[in-house]
């Protein structure tokens, strides 16, 4: 989540971290269920503090 908090997008993270852009979206998808936010952008925004 930090990563796409800093800008990279999908498939950016997935290639710096070795992955497939679609195991990037599973687990950013179920960090923004787990933490009860409405959507991608909220998630992102409760990294901040907000």
């Amino acid at each position: 989540m930090v990563l796409l908090r800093d800008g990279l997008t999908t498939d950016q993270v997935a290639a710096k971290l070795f992955l497939t852009p679609g195991t990037v979206r599973v687990h950013v998808s179920n960090a923004v269920r787990k933490l009860g936010a409405p959507d991608r952008a909220s998630a992102l925004g409760m990294l901040d503090g907000g």
